[in-house]
């Protein structure tokens, strides 16, 4: 507390002198202390620069999990965390870092400052001086290490980095992988003690340990996909053996079915393990294949080596086409997988495979390659003959619950009827075939297609055949719960080639499985917009049954209405008024935007008439995120041109309802209608760390405090520590800060005594149409006496200590703010006893030892007697909270 002595050196008097600051006094004895914002060093700037760290690296905390549910490349996740952690704290370098096999620090990835680490080798051996740094003695003990420039011996090259780059400190964390030390990330920052709060550490640990979840995770997904690789070529060659071979050893290490068949064995377990030189009858012929292997597969050549002998499990011969594809290399070990097909009877499998060129095994119909070859020919014949033709892809919706409920065997069942279903609801001339060969799309050509009112029939037969229920042969039934489908028309939408038509209808069917909650149809046509279904809401949007209801804004400072917030409400057939809970979730973000519209348009009307009235009021219109774009931009900016009401006045309150990044790209459209005037709002600040770190950040001319911080002041009044400091942030930046949610008197005194500027709330007023709006102004009812609870006089106190902290800090007499000498005659003291608070209560114990305090602390600046002032001031608010608390009680009693 050395800054309480900051005495004139020319002063004679024992009495000691403060530098006095210009200070603004306000009705209701609350100070604003202007050098604030001038002054660089200050314990409330240090307390701001820590929370924004603190919160930044939460947020990062946050996400580093979907960072990597995202990212499959692990240079990249490590990349993207070092560059978040850099640019959204003050972190000078952050550095992530794996050993080598020299034992020594190889850089992954680096953000900031990344010249610091020229010339520097970092080892994590304990014998050389370059492994007796922190980041060495991390990776060797598995622990954290932290690091100070200033104060602990360092060589010389990181002494002069210290002195060059303003380093203080530095910290490193170890990363752990699959349980085994992965290497480390090290952060240097340039304070001193930044690394030494309990609070950096923990959450720049947890930091370090969700990256090894993240390594961990994306190894995971390569790994499954491998596997998936290997399952599908499997899959696809369902028809012939396969096998994976590892070499040099030449060892079986997977197996379908179908090959060890063919060896004569029941089972593929029975072959996994074994050498492939048992199934070759000599080794001349594991020569062979050797050598094909070496001189073909190896090099990823294509080609087929032709009637091999295989010797089966009974000594008998089997003679086999064989083909191989390297599939991976590692350390050293390379992995083939083997196709073999079994050309004993040459003629009956050439026939087999004719069939399985050109059919699907499960339903009979043509498959993908036959199509192909159909529609290259229907595409020619509809160019040659000038009539129009259709590609429809159709897929069962959610058929995946089919398979889990009633099993693969079932599910291939309905498939089958699925397909004869489509064949009886088609005519002869429409080619149908399976589209996937594992999926559940199927296909169809339609030719000579003359309209698509007549091709709707078609689709609406197709949808009725097909939903209909399916009765099994053990009298189950399953039920198909919808279809979606894709159709790409020539000559309607042009193409070049047919494979155009198949990538069009592809895109048709994403589009209309996206839609299929809101969609009017199954299917969707490439080229028309999606006509969608409305639900009751949509339908009185659309009829233009908006009203606006109005919320007053009160200006603590005039003590009158300066302003309204616009919300939406539905007027229902019934007559009802329907609030935005029962219809904002309905709507798509194209009714999000034409709702807007017309509040806007309605609420600019209504404020200008008010305005003809006498009162001129600001008016604030919420806007969605999610579908603001130039359109509304010059939507907005033609309804604002067209008013009378100034720009100025007008105030579209951004919500928080979609990504953080979503949001900035709101703003940043919305940025282009301040160049009219318009002011743009925050809503809803603090309920999430993101939105402090936008009012540093983002172009907001006023801020709205989430009303979850306010509803619940009467029960957990220290909330109000957290109202100070954001509307502290607000003055700082110099913009308009509102608070919501003033539902009780007893907040609204509290706010009111804090100083708040803007309150809202129930309070006040509810919301309300614009003519019971214009009688609540006539009549004045808003314009409230002091209330004086309990509530307002806790209020009071952190303000009035607020600043008694900040002046003895600034070297203010204490004189010069507030009047010490006699506490029964303090403003406080006299609302206290006419609220009629017993004079035995500890709130007037602790507040006459508080008086006392300060005046001993007036005569004796010092260290000891400030701590005695807190230790006291934090008694007495809490002897405050408990008199509140107990005259609740009282009242909710009686």
């Amino acid at each position: 507390m050395e800054n309480f002595n900051k005495r004139s050196k020319d002063s004679k008097s024992k009495k000691p002198t403060f530098k006095k600051i210009s200070i603004e006094k306000t009705r209701d004895l609350h100070f604003f202390l202007q050098s604030i914002e001038e002054t660089k060093i200050r314990d409330i700037s240090k307390d701001r620069e820590f929370l924004s760290n603190l919160l930044e690296l939460n947020v990062l905390l946050t996400q580093i999990n979907q960072i990597a549910s995202q990212i499959k490349d692990e240079n990249l996740f490590l990349k993207t965390i070092c560059e978040l952690i850099f640019m959204h704290t003050d972190i000078k370098l952050v550095f992530i870092g794996t050993v080598n096999e020299n034992e020594e620090i190889e850089f992954k990835s680096i953000s900031g400052i990344s010249e610091i680490l020229d010339d520097v080798k970092i080892s994590v051996r304990s014998d050389i001086p370059e492994g007796q740094g922190m980041v060495g003695k991390t990776f060797r003990e598995k622990k954290p290490s932290y690091l100070y420039l200033l104060k602990e011996p360092v060589s010389k090259i990181w002494q002069e980095k210290a002195k060059k780059y303003n380093l203080s400190s530095g910290a490193a964390f170890p990363i752990f992988k699959d349980n085994n030390i992965w290497g480390v990330i090290s952060f240097y920052h340039s304070k001193e003690d930044f690394f030494e709060d309990d609070l950096i550490r923990v959450i720049l640990e947890k930091i370090s340990y969700n990256i090894g979840l993240g390594l961990e995770r994306i190894d995971l997904v390569n790994k499954e996909k491998e596997l998936a690789q290997l399952r599908d070529a499997l899959l696809n060659n369902a028809g012939v053996g396969i096998i994976m071979l590892k070499y040099p050893q030449r060892e079986i290490i997977s197996s379908n079915k179908t090959f060890a068949v063919m060896m004569g064995f029941e089972d593929e377990k029975e072959i996994i393990g074994l050498k492939i030189r048992e199934f070759y009858p000599d080794d001349e012929t594991y020569e062979k294949v050797g050598q094909f292997t070496e001189e073909t597969v190896f090099q990823n050549k294509s080609t087929v080596l032709r009637n091999v002998r295989f010797m089966r499990k009974n000594k008998t011969s089997m003679y086999s086409d064989i083909s191989g594809v390297l599939v991976k290399v590692e350390d050293n070990v390379k992995y083939v997988i083997w196709t073999v097909i079994d050309v004993t009877e040459r003629d009956k499998l050439s026939e087999e495979l004719k069939y399985q060129e050109s059919y699907d095994p499960l339903t009979g119909l043509p498959n993908r390659a036959m199509l192909e070859r159909e529609l290259e020919r229907a595409f020619l014949r509809a160019k040659r003959f000038n009539w129009p033709m259709a590609l429809a892809i159709i897929n069962i919706d959610s058929f995946r619950m089919v398979n889990e409920k009633f099993g693969y065997t079932v599910g291939n069942e309905v498939l089958k009827i699925v397909a004869q279903r489509l064949k009886t609801s088609l005519r002869k001339t429409d080619f149908i075939c399976r589209f996937s060969v594992v999926g559940d799309e199927f296909a169809i050509i339609f030719e000579n297609c003359q309209d698509k009112d007549k091709l709707s029939v078609i689709f609406k037969k197709i949808e009725k055949s097909i939903l209909e229920p399916i009765h099994l042969k053990d009298n189950s039934e399953v039920n198909i719960i919808g279809l979606s489908m894709g159709v790409s028309l020539y000559p309607y939408v042009k193409v070049e080639n047919q494979n155009e038509l198949i990538r069009n209808a592809l895109q048709a069917l994403y589009d209309s499985k996206k839609h299929k909650q809101d969609r009017a149809n199954f299917w969707t046509i490439y080229g028309d917009a999606i006509v969608k279904k409305q639900n009751h809401y949509q339908m009185l949007l659309e009829n233009g049954r908006v009203i606006v209801y109005y919320q007053p804004i009160y200006d603590n400072q005039t003590s009158s209405i300066v302003g309204v917030e616009a919300l939406a409400r539905l007027l229902d057939d019934s007559g009802d008024i329907l609030s935005p809970e029962k219809f904002l979730s309905k709507f798509t973000n194209e009714n999000l935007l034409e709702l807007t519209r017309q509040v806007l348009t309605i609420a600019l009307r209504d404020v200008e008439e008010l305005k003809d009235d006498g009162f001129s009021l600001a008016v604030s219109v919420n806007v969605e995120p999610g579908f603001v774009s130039e359109r509304f931009v010059e939507i907005a900016k033609d309804i604002i041109q067209k008013s009378r009401l100034e720009p100025s006045k007008i105030f579209f309150e951004i919500l928080e309802r979609t990504e953080f990044a979503q949001i900035e790209k709101a703003i940043e459209h919305l940025t282009k209608l301040k160049d009219i005037g318009v002011q743009l709002a925050l809503d809803d600040v603090g309920s999430a760390y993101s939105s402090l770190l936008r009012i540093k950040n983002l172009s907001v001319d006023k801020i709205k405090l989430d009303q979850g911080f306010i509803r619940g002041l009467e029960k957990n009044p220290q909330d109000l520590h957290f109202v100070e400091s954001i509307f502290g942030l607000a003055r700082a930046k110099g913009i308009y800060f509102v608070v919501e949610g003033v539902e009780t008197p007893d907040i609204f005194d509290a706010l009111i005594s804090m100083g708040v500027p803007l309150l809202q709330g129930y309070a006040i007023a509810k919301p309300m149409p614009k003519a019971l709006l214009r009688d609540f102004l006539i009549s004045g009812s808003y314009r409230f006496r002091s209330l004086k609870s309990l509530l307002g006089i806790y209020a009071r106190q952190l303000v009035q200590h607020g600043i008694l902290e900040r002046s003895i800090y600034f070297g203010s007499h204490i004189e010069d703010i507030l009047c010490f000498t006699n506490f029964r005659n303090s403003q406080l003291y006299i609302d206290m006893k006419n609220m009629g608070l017993p004079e035995n209560s500890l709130v007037f114990k602790y507040y006459e030892e508080y008086y006392n305090a300060v005046n001993v602390m007036n005569k004796n600046p010092n260290a000891e007697n400030w701590n005695k002032i807190k230790e006291i001031e934090n008694n007495l608010e809490k002897a405050i909270i408990k008199e509140y608390r107990k005259s609740r009680r009282e009242l909710k009693e009686n």
